[in-house]
């Protein structure tokens, strides 16, 4: 308790403990960033009151008095605790926060606009996103990480699922208007194409599964990412194959629209990956069962 009684001021306190550690005020000065001035008036206010001298003052150096070497221990062991109390509450926010690396394009596509989801169900969970094209090796303090890949990729990590990724040729209705009737999939090679530059295995691969064996022709767009592709489809310059969980907005909108039936269904997915070293905090494991409760709803959709 400390009720009726005046603490020194904790800038004194400061001072007294660098001036005793390195033996001057002018060292002192220099580790606290103030002036040596500022370190005596606050030894000298310091002294003042608890009514008795701490150090000896000799030119450029300062030794404690018998009074200061009882005092200072005592000193030390309260901003050890201080210091151990920050730890502490550095713990427990850690255990608040969920810390996941997640590639750009989920994050920008799938999970943010999903996030108020998890504040209204998790209030006390703060998440940090931290994005990053790197897949298989976590980022500093990541916790988790969203990957794309395959069931057999990141040994060294826990997996699961979220859902696989599902292509479906789309484009905006005023585009397929212009091109009907489209009878077969074969016809989808008459519209102009969009690709995305890293994945151009997309559109021979959902031929090849539909039946279509002409090649496929050259993309009158390209764009670098999957974001800018959805943009351009839904602004009628060209069909899109896409991952259907990330145009889910656009189809509900009517944005975008079907050009075919056909979903093919791909051996990779999206995957939560967490170390197999580190322990659960709470905050990662309320996410992780939100993450696969929103994924689950998302496959059914």
């Amino acid at each position: 308790m400390t009720r009726g009684r005046t603490l020194p001021s904790l800038n004194a306190l400061r001072a007294f403990e660098a001036a005793a550690r390195l033996e001057s005020f002018t060292k002192a000065a220099e580790d606290l960033g103030v002036t040596p001035g500022a370190v005596s008036r606050h030894i000298r206010a310091l002294e003042e009151s608890l009514t008795v001298p701490l150090f000896v003052r000799e030119n450029s150096r300062v030794q404690l008095t018998a009074a200061g070497e009882t005092y200072r221990p005592f000193v030390d062991a309260a901003f050890g605790q201080l210091l151990d109390g920050a730890k502490h509450l550095n713990v427990y926010e850690r255990q608040r926060s969920a810390v996941i690396d997640v590639m750009p394009t989920f994050a920008e596509r799938w999970l943010l606009p999903r996030l108020p989801l998890l504040a209204q169900r998790y209030p006390n969970v703060r998440v940090r996103l931290q994005t990053s094209t790197e897949v298989g090796a976590f980022t500093e303090h990541a916790q988790a990480g969203i990957w794309y890949g395959q069931e057999g990729d990141w040994p060294a990590s826990t997996k699961q699922l979220l859902f696989p990724e599902q292509l479906i040729p789309v484009a905006s209705p005023s585009l397929l208007a212009g091109y009907k009737p489209l009878q077969s999939p074969e016809h989808l090679l008459a519209l102009p194409i969009i690709q995305v530059a890293s994945t151009p295995d997309v559109w021979p691969e959902w031929l090849q599964s539909v039946g279509v064996q002409r090649p496929l022709p050259p993309a009158q767009e390209v764009f670098d990412t999957c974001g800018l592709a959805i943009q351009a489809a839904v602004h009628g310059l060209g069909l899109m194959m896409a991952n259907r969980a990330f145009i889910a907005a656009e189809l509900a909108r009517g944005e975008l629209v079907p050009a075919h039936v056909s979903v093919v269904t791909r051996s990779q997915g999206w995957y939560l990956c967490q170390p197999r070293q580190d322990l659960e905090t709470p905050a990662v494991r309320s996410f992780r069962r939100w993450i696969g409760t929103e994924a689950e709803a998302a496959r059914t959709v």
